[in-house]
């Protein structure tokens, strides 16, 4: 179970990058939306959603791609400093989607009202990345949403819930 109700709440960079550049979320950024600048603004925005809600007593999930060393670390710690005077922090799982390229190329190809703008020569580039090492729990992703989910779920424990969720789905 994520967190009392409603759940968590996600902060997506997807979201969150095109409300900072004051655009609607389905609509298409330009260069000017991926600089270097642009991405260590929405980080901070993702981290400060998290922040607010951690702090609000609920759970949160960080959507983004956290292809930097760093950016990781920064997740980390957030949960981490977050609590309060009897608190050391809240609990942080991190997970790493993996799949094939040529399903991702896929997915992104096949995106319909998504607020993602990543198409394939973005998966092209960032399967360039030099990702350093990870140590969030790592995710097969290459099956359906359901099997993705169900491993997500198992990685945290939350078995009963995946259980819940899919009873009488096949």
């Amino acid at each position: 179970y994520m967190g009392a109700a409603p759940g968590a709440r996600v902060a997506r960079s997807d979201v969150l990058r095109k409300r900072l550049q004051g655009v609607r979320q389905l609509e298409r950024l330009g260069p000017q939306g991926y600089t270097a600048e642009m991405t260590e603004k929405t980080y901070r925005a993702v981290f400060e959603e998290v922040r607010k809600t951690l702090e609000a007593g609920h759970s949160a999930i960080a959507d983004a791609v956290f292809a930097k060393p760093r950016q990781r670390a920064a997740a980390e710690r957030l949960a981490a400093d977050t609590g309060d005077a009897t608190d050391a922090g809240v609990n942080f799982d991190g997970l790493w989607l993996e799949a094939p390229q040529e399903v991702m190329m896929e997915r992104v190809g096949s995106r319909k009202d998504n607020a993602s703008d990543a198409d394939a020569e973005i998966v092209r580039r960032q399967l360039t990345y030099d990702l350093g090492h990870i140590d969030w729990r790592v995710i097969d992703s290459s099956g359906s949403r359901k099997e993705t989910l169900a491993r997500g779920l198992r990685a945290l424990g939350l078995n009963r819930l995946g259980e819940t969720l899919f009873a009488g789905k096949k």
